[in-house]
């Protein structure tokens, strides 16, 4: 059985774009624990309600980009995903208030951090919505909580294909 799986498909049809990613996301066998993704900005509501309603049990992260990126190609429009099935362990939380006040749901960082028991080889994974300037608040808000833990935390900036346009992020 394979531990994760990269799965893509591109084009324009969101429900045949979503059917292709779903088939080979179920080619795995198992139902994945966690599932990270991208796509463009017109589908994107689409697929991540679809993707939770496929995988309620799993933990649905995703964001909004310009080009949607896969070792099978690129596109502007499609959907990009990666399924981990197994030996993971997911919790998650939410930053509100990013341009102004993330430290004020700290509480949430610690919270998803405390549900993993020990943080060993842990790492966050963090996406934040693009031109709210919060991308370094959001940033010393998970340094507030995870400095000294040895956690290390990666991400993003979700993206557009049109410039200043509102971007999206999505949990579960």
């Amino acid at each position: 059985m394979e531990r994760s799986k990269n799965v893509f498909c591109k084009g324009r049809e969101k429900s045949g774009v979503f059917n292709s990613v779903k088939s080979q996301i179920d080619s795995g066998g198992t139902c994945p624990q966690l599932i990270i993704f991208f796509s463009d900005i017109e589908n994107f509501s689409y697929y991540a309600a679809e993707l939770k309603k496929a995988y309620p049990s799993a933990v649905t992260i995703g964001s909004t980009t310009y080009t949607v990126f896969s070792s099978a190609g690129y596109a502007h429009e499609g959907l990009s995903v990666m399924a981990v099935y197994s030996r993971i362990s997911c919790t998650c939380g939410i930053l509100l208030e990013i341009a102004s006040h993330p430290l004020k749901y700290a509480e949430n960082v610690r919270t998803a951090f405390n549900a993993l028991g020990k943080p060993e080889n842990t790492c966050c994974l963090e996406f934040t919505t693009a031109f709210s300037k919060g991308e370094e608040l959001v940033l010393d808000t998970f340094k507030s909580v995870l400095e000294n833990t040895g956690v290390s935390v990666f991400g993003g900036s979700a993206g557009s294909n049109l410039p200043g346009i509102l971007t999206f992020v999505s949990l579960n």
